[in-house]
């Protein structure tokens, strides 16, 4: 049986995010109907995770969705066997079929629908379309291999299989047809490996592209050449090796660029120094990562296509890219111990407005008290969205905790919590909810949480022994700022942690995508078609 495979993801004009599915195959490429089951169709899903899904009968392989500049999405489709072609999608969900060969898409820096295709006679063309279809320009082009791009220079900038004696190159095609093929000067830089259909390249920060290099073995990495230099070849370098091939990049809304890998639960972050970081996925929700886009609010979105013969899930994942803004109607009320300019001000109206902030008879924060074990497991399950409970519902007490009942208003969140062992069992297995955090303690409860991700330097702390159970999470949270401190030498692991401090970490964590590497109910959220 195949899975559905969700192949591309684009953000629409609507502030949904809008998908492609196709069926799945083991090797992370898509098959068009391969057991006579129709798995082909076009998506969307809002930032709150609902899913709808739309199709035709002759909607056949979807895939390159361009948000257009009329307003809708864009794709590509085959025409074989019946197949309607490539067309586009209304935001209501309305398909139509236009009669052009495109292969990728692009708006041009005139503002109109650009796509690469075929006259069907094996003759690649670059063509200026207006959004019903009709051709307003045709010019001859080179094969595509990959995405169609536009620089900061005015140009598109697409691959070929055979640009540069035989190999794969860039090009650089105008507005008006001309074409120049970018080759590497060394001859070292061959834009991806040519035994795959696909490179990835994108543009990046200050007048960049972005592109993945394959070394003719096994090695997987990613260059990038300046377009603004008026010899781009001259400027493409090698920025930094991968841990195996890339689908897909983009330039994130932190100046990083983002990757997914094939074949894997993995995606990475990129800096413009060379600087990669791999964050794994839980690949029991999301598997060989295809595609990724960045959506209307700043967040990163994850089209993941699946395996058949592995029986691995494709779906969608939201990458944040820093805690949200507030956006509930009214704003919550002020509470009269949290003054104006506070240096937790602004955690506290996160927490208020997501609605896990944890309050004293309703208007009162209590900066300056202890943080619980109950308030503090409750917070942060409700801030990753209450994974695993159902609504009114309480669990039968996996966790094993002595003292707490089913009923207890923090069982759910320490059910979750205890799947993690991100709290210590104290004496006579007691959770002790009234205890107060110290601050080694709370330390490993934000590691724990996080995945345990392994530190890159000591913390440093004189106070803080290697061989102390709570010191690997100690050595993390100093590295991402999340340590509860005044000190630079000293953390006082036994201290007790205030409700301001706590909060303030929770913050700074929850804006810090680097702080993660498993990423299940934390920054990435996922939903899966079933």
């Amino acid at each position: 049986e195949y899975p559905v495979g969700f192949n591309s993801i684009t953000a629409g004009a609507d502030g949904n995010i809008w998908f492609s599915t196709t069926s799945a195959d083991s090797p992370g490429q898509p098959l068009c109907d391969p057991d006579g089951v129709d798995r082909d169709s076009l998506g969307r899903i809002t930032p709150s995770g609902e899913m709808t899904f739309f199709t035709r009968p002759e909607l056949e392989c979807p895939d390159s969705l361009t948000l257009g500049p009329d307003g809708n999405v864009w794709f590509t489709a085959s025409a074989a066997s019946g197949g309607g072609g490539p067309g586009f999608i209304a935001p209501n969900g309305d398909i139509t079929f236009v009669s052009i060969a495109a292969y990728a898409y692009a708006v041009g820096p005139d503002g109109n629908l650009w796509y690469l295709g075929s006259t069907g006679q094996g003759s690649h063309r670059l063509v200026r379309t207006d959004t019903s279809g009709q051709t307003l320009a045709d010019f001859p082009a080179l094969s595509l291999d990959g995405e169609l791009v536009v620089g900061a220079d005015g140009n598109f900038w697409y691959r070929t299989r055979t640009g540069c004696s035989g190999q794969p190159s860039l090009v650089r095609q105008t507005p008006t047809g001309v074409i120049t093929t970018v080759c590497d000067p060394s001859g070292n830089l061959v834009p991806d490996d040519p035994r795959f259909d696909r490179g990835a390249h994108a543009a990046g920060p200050d007048g960049t592209i972005w592109f993945t290099v394959w070394d003719g073995g096994t090695g997987n990495g990613v260059a990038s050449i300046d377009t603004l230099d008026p010899d781009p070849a001259a400027t493409m370098r090698f920025v930094a090796d991968l841990p195996t091939r890339a689908n897909s990049i983009v330039q994130g809304p932190d100046g990083n660029m983002w990757l997914t890998y094939d074949l894997t639960t993995l995606i990475g972050r990129l800096s413009p120094s060379g600087t990669v970081t791999t964050f794994r996925l839980d690949s029991s929700e999301l598997t060989s990562p295809r595609d990724i886009a960045v959506g209307t609010s700043g967040d990163l979105w994850i089209a993941a296509f699946g395996s058949s013969r592995q029986d691995r899930p494709g779906g969608i994942g939201r990458v944040s890219m820093g805690a949200p803004e507030c956006n509930t109607a009214p704003p919550p009320a002020p509470l009269i111990d949290v003054p104006e300019g506070a240096w937790y001000g602004d955690a506290v109206d996160w927490g208020a407005c997501h609605g896990f902030l944890r309050t004293i008879g309703g208007d009162r924060f209590a900066p300056t008290k202890e943080m619980k074990r109950g308030q503090l497991v409750q917070t942060l399950w409700e801030m990753v969205d209450r994974p695993g409970a159902t609504p009114g519902s309480s669990s039968p007490n996996p966790h094993g905790f002595t003292d707490v009942d089913a009923d207890d208003w923090f069982n759910d969140a320490l059910d979750w919590a205890a799947g993690r062992e991100m709290f210590t069992m104290l004496p006579g297995g007691e959770f002790r909810q009234h205890r107060a955090l110290r601050r080694g303690e709370f330390a490993h409860v934000l590691w724990r949480m996080a995945g345990s991700p392994p530190a890159s330097r000591p913390c440093g702390y004189v106070d803080v022994p290697p061989s102390a159970w709570y010191a690997p999470a100690v050595d993390w949270a100093a590295e991402h700022g999340l340590t509860v401190t005044a000190s630079a030498t000293r953390l006082h692991p036994k201290k007790t942690v205030k409700r301001a401090q706590a909060l303030a970490a929770i913050y700074r964590l929850a804006s810090d995508p680097t702080a993660w590497t498993s990423w299940e109910d934390g920054p990435v959220s996922t939903w899966r078609f079933e």
